[in-house]
């Protein structure tokens, strides 16, 4: 026997039909209806998350929940701030990077560490391991390079144009860059900065900044780190920046693990 169910603004079988393999649903108001499903689970969530699920005599809860959940979930679930028993979901963040000498990947360690420290899941990859990454996937995307010659690496910057081009394509790309909220970004950039101290890396970290407040991400910070200039001693004892040897140090890493656990806290 089918139902109707006015509320939603259809007929009977709302739903149409269920593909099996996948548990997609499929026709003209399945979107739409799924859309108010997860409307209304979002509502119950945030309202009263202890008391969630909502009894299954209620019939509407039945239908909402057992018939539409796959696909509710799947595309629309996520702009809820619980999951399915009433917990907090935890935020996630990726930390993409380029280190040659192994600076760069210090820092990286040191950010996934403090991020974990403050709830969130995090994955860590290398610029190489990035290319089917969509940023749009996690509350945080962390960037990460050495400034060289005042610009990030080639690998960095290739990764980068490719995906602004994507987005482009996508038609995330607006004019205005309209914020979307909940996403964000943090940019680290490590540097010796021989010459002209730290100048020398902002450049790059400006540069690298574009990428995501052109697809409307809120770049929450920039980290700019002293680090040693491997392969030429000179550089890292008689530059502008004075003996920066060993650096990152442990201590360094110790501030940076501080520092962003504190920015984590006001995600």
């Amino acid at each position: 026997m089918r139902e109707v169910y006015p509320q939603y603004g259809m007929g009977s079988n709302p739903t149409g039909p269920t593909n099996h393999k996948n548990g997609s649903l499929k026709g003209p108001s399945s979107l739409p209806f799924c859309l108010c499903a997860s409307t209304r689970m979002k509502k119950w969530l945030e309202a009263s998350p202890r008391k969630y699920p909502p009894s299954f005599h209620d019939k509407e809860a039945y239908y909402l929940i057992v018939k539409c959940l796959p696909f509710a979930y799947n595309k629309y679930f996520k702009l809820s701030k619980y999951d399915l028993v009433g917990r907090k979901m935890l935020k996630t963040a990726v930390i993409i990077y380029w280190s040659k000498t192994g600076n760069t990947k210090k820092v990286a360690s040191a950010i996934k560490e403090g991020l974990e420290d403050t709830g969130f899941k995090v994955s860590l990859k290398t610029t190489e391991e990035s290319g089917d990454i969509d940023y749009f996937d996690y509350d945080l995307v962390c960037i990460g390079f050495p400034s060289y010659e005042w610009h990030p690496p080639k690998p960095m910057a290739d990764l980068l144009k490719s995906k602004l081009n994507k987005h482009r394509k996508e038609g995330r790309v607006k004019l205005g860059a309209p914020k979307i909220p909940g996403k964000n970004a943090l940019i680290f950039c490590t540097y010796s900065g021989p010459h002209t101290g730290i100048d020398e890396a902002t450049p790059a970290g400006k540069y690298v900044r574009q990428f995501f407040e052109h697809i409307g991400f809120t770049v929450v910070d920039e980290l700019y780190i002293l680090s040693e200039f491997h392969g030429m001693e000179e550089f890292s004892t008689k530059g502008k920046m004075g003996d920066i040897r060993g650096k990152p140090s442990d201590d360094d890493l110790t501030k940076i693990k501080k520092d962003v656990i504190n920015l984590a806290g006001k995600l």
